[in-house]
């Protein structure tokens, strides 16, 4: 007996069960789930010790605070991707980020010696899309941005950057920028940077912008985008722009904008031999009505949207930030469906609804919901069906929608001898044979 619990205990050491992040296996269609700031730091710590993560998919569930910009982070989180120039190149990211609409915020690194500084140090053949990183504060070496410090054939999309943004080296050049420090061979679409950008009086040769520190090469992108920094300094020995310190070797920008507030500097400071459609804004062009429109031509979905809540201050933000109304299923029943839904916002809300429809109609039903607490249920429901569902909060003249779910009733009966499932019709003899 004694040898036996002694063998049990080695096995118990000797292989420990655990689970990789906070759920998912790392497919396009059950993504890791990242949830909490540990789920973060494990990232960081698998990409350093050399798994890339290449074809990989990750997705957030949640807002990840790292409580406050007082804490340097960096004692306890590396940039995803390393940082440091002799381990950058084996270190990089090369997986598929999907924020989700969720945000990263009061993540500081102060580590003015290191190079690639951002939330994302260091990414190659990686997408990036729909994060907003709030609050940062990075300072580094070579390479800081808002959201990445060096990206190369890699796509950033639908995400943001409010954050201070430095460098601190004399030696060389450096990049840096509010959302991006390097972006070499890679796009950025529908992206934009509300941030500090304030570069060391030292810094020699650098490339500073508002949204990108310096763009190169033919398969370089930066469209529908727009930068309005909070402030900026550059020394007059660098390519500073208010947008872009550097465009070169054939990149091209496109539909994009950049705020005229901060005087003394040009939006794009060097163009060679590249394609550039950046024009000027007034703040108050760039928070008209009509900005919207001009970000939202020739796509074929609308990624930007007035900002009714003023987490801008008025600028133009991604429709996926005022997706702060959430709906959730309680519990199913055959012919009713509970929910529950969540308004993460303090604006007065004058009404409340459930908008709902069977998946195989084209008509959808409204009720009203009178309950502050927006708990409700729909009742009369088809069994066995699916339902499209969201709902939706009246504020002043403007209606906000959450996101669609979809949700299925339940079989009439048990299955019992005395309950049997009621076969209604030829959906249920069609369910009854595929089970």
């Amino acid at each position: 007996m004694k040898k036996s619990f002694i063998a049990l205990c080695f096995l118990l050491i000797s292989f420990p069960s655990f689970s990789q992040f906070s759920g998912g296996d790392g497919t396009l269609s059950n993504p890791y789930k990242i949830k909490y700031v540990k789920d973060i730091i494990e990232l960081s710590n698998n990409v350093i010790n050399g798994n890339h993560y290449l074809n990989v998919y990750f997705i957030m569930v949640d807002d990840i605070n790292f409580v406050s910009t007082t804490i340097d982070s960096s004692q306890f989180f590396s940039p995803i991707g390393g940082r440091g120039m002799t381990n950058a190149l084996i270190n990089r990211f090369k997986g598929n980020f999907n924020g989700d609409g969720y945000v990263v915020k009061n993540l500081t690194i102060n580590t003015p010696d290191d190079n690639n500084t951002s939330l994302f140090g260091n990414i190659e053949n990686a997408t990036i899309q729909n994060i907003g990183v709030d609050n940062g504060y990075f300072v580094g070496s070579y390479n800081s941005g808002g959201l990445v410090g060096y990206a190369t054939n890699s796509t950033i999309q639908n995400s943001f950057s409010k954050s201070y943004v430095s460098i601190n080296n004399s030696s060389t050049a450096s990049n840096c920028g509010g959302l991006v420090g390097f972006l070499n061979n890679s796009v950025i679409n529908n992206c934009y940077a509300i941030c500090n950008v304030n570069v060391n009086s030292n810094i020699i040769n650098g490339n500073i912008g508002g949204l990108v520190g310096s763009a190169c090469y033919s398969s370089t992108f930066i469209f529908n985008s727009y930068s309005a920094p909070t402030g900026f300094s550059a020394p007059t020995n660098t390519k500073a722009g208010l947008f872009c310190g550097n465009l070169n070797t054939g990149a091209t920008i496109s539909n994009c904008f950049y705020s005229t507030t901060i005087s003394g500097y040009v939006g794009l400071e060097i163009n060679y031999s590249a394609t550039s459609n950046l024009l000027a804004k007034t703040d108050a062009q760039l928070k008209d009505s009509s900005m919207i429109a001009t970000l939202n031509s020739s796509q074929t979905t609308s990624p930007w949207t007035k900002d009714i809540l003023s987490i801008n201050n008025g600028f133009p933000v991604h429709t996926w930030q005022m997706n702060i109304l959430k709906v959730f299923v309680q519990s199913v029943g055959h012919d009713s469906i509970s929910l529950n839904v969540v308004y993460n916002d303090t604006n007065s809300v004058t009404s409340r609804g459930i908008v709902y429809k069977q998946s195989t109609l084209n008509t959808w039903d409204t009720i009203n919901v009178l309950d502050t607490n927006f708990n409700c249920t729909l009742y009369n429901l088809v069994p066995n069906s699916d339902y499209h569902i969201k709902a939706f909060v009246v504020v002043g003249s403007d209606t906000i929608y959450s996101n669609i779910i979809t949700a299925r009733t339940s079989w009439q009966g048990d299955g019992t001898q005395n309950n049997p499932f009621i076969i209604n019709n030829v959906s249920d003899l069609l369910a009854v044979s595929n089970n």
